[in-house]
């Protein structure tokens, strides 16, 4: 037995406040009149009853709640080998969630980890079943439950340390899913990882079934040594020759020691031209920054590494730096559009300063394939694909490392073309009314474009109202938002070298108010930069 918040002890202090409360003289319940005091002498206080417990059952009582609730936060579990088989009668039946992280590659991890698996099955006995379940980032059932113990070492030996991330989550919650729908007496849950430092088994949204037992079984006991290079970014400065370039790298300890003058370098072209040194414990991350390089012509290829460690998978962040310049947009209106047709969007872009954008205007009719030429990228802004000659080469402009980015509106439904076919979602788009409102419901946070309003207090992008929207189809297309019903907002493909994205409502005020919001600003910037491969 062990707890998850052994600090959470201390609160057992609070025991003392129903003892003190006991010890303690309670003033008299009634008033007794009485005549004058006046020829009575003084008498000592007898404080007897102060130091008497009346009711030491009460007492008792209260003392066990205090005891209880101390105990529930603290949090008990099973610690690892606690209720083996046999401990109490009745088939078993279990979920063996196995660690397949990329940490699990450092040292004998993995082999150690299979190891104790191994122990598991050489426990099972007659009617017991177990599921066997890889993961990571995401979880995987390796085949039905079973207790052929043949069968479930050929599984588990086809395991191998991943790329990605720990993250139990996902496989708690196919362990819930496995164990709620057995009919077994008892049911078991076995974790086999590394339990590195930074991850937590805590999930508020997973339910075991009660009386789950759940067995913690380490793969090592030595601790991690895994320093990773979590983010670069550039920052630019003037002088008088040109720019200079300032890399900025984000370092972080996910081990379980401290370290102390670790490297990190810059290498760019192939060549070091920096070197740091940092000092972290466990958990914790700085900012580290190089001496400022200036790119005259092209583009440099660059990456800053830190280490060597136990992972040399997450060491390293790379990155390309190239001189300034601006982002070549050209926006398509519907013909006979006002001056103020698209005003929040041309000034969303006139904003922009890192990088800034260039642009240029045309309508759906004056609109000829020689207009693309220089172009990063192309907004259709309320108007349909266009055909002909103008539409191949749009197509061919995307699949040679262009963007496109297709904006709902009035003019934009009906079928698309042929020529659009792996760019815009396929079929006729109908337009969505919504009286009451709608909003963005589910967003890819981890996407390039809505990364930014991951953390609270970075943007609410629920807050935008939505009075109309085009109900576009998915085959084909990533969804990246749906709106609070769950129809697509924002969708993405791929073609060639380049990429499209398409808007379910405007990007202007007509079909929704999201120009007048705060979060505008930043998500348009990240939309466009995205679409143009920035």
């Amino acid at each position: 037995m062990g707890l998850l918040t052994p600090a959470l002890l201390a609160a057992s202090i609070a025991i003392a406040v129903p003892v003190w409360l006991h010890l303690t003289r309670r003033p008299p319940k009634e008033r007794q009149p009485f005549p004058s005091l006046m020829f009575l002498g003084e008498s000592p206080l007898n404080a007897t009853r102060r130091r008497s417990i009346r009711d030491p059952l009460l007492l008792a009582l209260r003392v066990l709640a205090m005891v209880l609730l101390v105990a529930a936060f603290s949090r008990p579990f099973l610690a690892p080998g606690a209720g083996g088989a046999g401990a109490d009668g009745g088939v078993r039946e279990i979920a063996l969630l196995f660690d397949r992280s990329y940490s699990m590659a450092a040292g004998d991890r993995m082999d150690a980890g299979k190891a104790a698996a191994r122990r598991v099955f050489s426990e099972l006995r007659e009617g017991d079943r177990l599921t066997l379940v890889a993961f990571d980032d995401a979880a995987q059932v390796l085949g039905p439950a079973t207790r052929d113990v043949d069968v479930l070492r050929a599984a588990l030996d086809s395991i191998r340390p991943g790329e990605g991330g720990t993250s139990y989550a996902g496989a708690l919650r196919l362990a819930e899913s496995v164990l709620s729908a057995s009919p077994g007496p008892r049911r078991e849950v076995v974790i086999v990882s590394d339990f590195a430092a930074g991850r937590t088994l805590a999930d508020p949204e997973v339910l075991l079934p009660p009386g789950t037992r759940v067995r913690l079984l380490p793969a090592t006991t030595d601790p991690l040594d895994d320093l990773t290079t979590e983010d670069v970014s550039l920052r630019r400065s003037g002088f008088a020759a040109g720019e200079r370039i300032h890399v900025v790298a984000r370092i972080a300890n996910l081990g379980a020691r401290a370290v102390s003058e670790r490297a990190v370098s810059l290498t760019l072209d192939g060549a070091r031209v920096g070197v740091e040194t940092v000092s972290l414990k466990p958990g914790a991350s700085t900012a580290v920054e190089f001496p400022p390089f200036s790119v005259a012509s092209g583009a440099a290829a660059g990456h800053v590494r830190v280490g060597p460690d136990d992972l040399a998978m997450n060491d390293a962040r790379f990155f390309v730096a190239e001189p300034r310049r601006a982002v070549a947009v050209m926006i398509v209106e519907p013909d006979g559009s006002g001056p103020r047709r698209g005003l929040h969007l041309r000034r969303a872009l006139e904003l922009a300063r890192s990088p800034t954008f260039t642009l240029r205007r045309r309508t759906d009719r004056s609109l000829r394939g020689e207009d693309l030429a220089g172009l990063d990228l192309l907004i259709l802004d309320g108007v349909p694909f266009p055909a002909g000659e103008t539409g191949a080469r749009l197509s061919a402009f995307v699949e040679a490392g262009g963007g496109l980015i297709a904006a709902a509106g009035d003019r934009s439904g009906g079928r698309i073309p042929e020529l659009a076919d792996g760019l815009l979602p396929a079929g006729s788009a109908r337009s969505v009314a919504r009286a009451e409102g709608g909003s963005l419901g589910r967003v890819e946070y981890g996407h390039p474009i809505f990364s930014a309003f991951r953390d609270p207090g970075s943007g609410d992008l629920g807050a935008p109202r939505v009075d109309r929207y085009r109900r576009l189809s998915e085959e084909g297309m990533r969804v990246l938002a749906r709106f609070d019903d769950g129809s697509p907002a924002l969708l993405e493909a791929d073609l060639g070298l380049g990429r499209s994205l398409v808007w379910a409502t405007t990007l202007g005020d007509a079909w929704t108010d999201l120009p007048l919001q705060p979060v505008y600003l930043p998500f348009v910037h990240r939309l466009l930069l995205h679409a143009a491969g920035w």
